[in-house]
Order: C-alpha cells, then structure tokens, then sequence
C-alpha cells in the first residue's frame, strides 16, 4: 500500500541538523516535495542532504545549498522524484528558515 505522509510538518529549522525523514524497514520512499522559506530579517543558508542509512551528513550527499533572501521561497526542484531506500535519512539545515517535506512512501 502507497502511503501519502508530511514527516516534517511545517515548522522551523533548528541549529545543525535536522532529521526530516527515516525510511522505515523494509520500506522505500521517493520525495514528493520540499519546501523552504526565509521569514527572517536576515539571508538563510539551507542545506539538503540525502544520507545512506550507514552513513552521515557530509559533502558529498548533500543536493541543494542555497542562499534564501528576506521573505524568500524555495521549492526545492533538485530533490522531487528521488527514491530513498530503508534506513535513508533527509536532513535540511538552515537555522530559523521554515521548511516542509512531503514523502510518498510504500513497503516493499
């Protein structure tokens, strides 16, 4: 069964990382979207990585680093229609920016 889920509903970033979403076992996810926005006074950094389940947020997982002005939206294209397999984990980045993530996810 297709299941249709908001794990990160909207909210906040906090400092460092923030862990969006988990593929449970025996389970595969793809990203339906992903969305940031900057209500702060001051430009916002984000950050997308997409980590393996035995792995850790480095360099070389992350998608999207971008710069969100005042008031600014991002909509994340680069993510939309990855596939995410059991133990994979979305981490955003980009303290005091608000974000959300749509996932459609599904046992295998």
């Amino acid at each position: 069964m297709i299941r249709y889920l908001n794990p990160f509903k909207p909210q906040s970033l906090v400092a460092d990382n923030n862990i969006a979403y988990v593929v449970p076992g025996l389970s595969v996810a793809q990203i339906r979207a992903l969305t940031f926005h900057n209500a702060t006074a001051n430009p916002v950094s984000v950050e997308v990585y997409l980590v393996p389940a035995s792995g850790s947020v480095q360099e070389s997982n992350r998608l999207v680093k971008k710069t969100l002005g005042t008031n600014e939206g991002y909509l994340c294209p680069e993510v939309i229609n990855h596939v995410l397999t059991e133990g994979m984990q979305v981490v955003l980045v980009g303290q005091g920016a608000n974000a959300t993530l749509s996932i459609m996810e599904q046992a295998v």
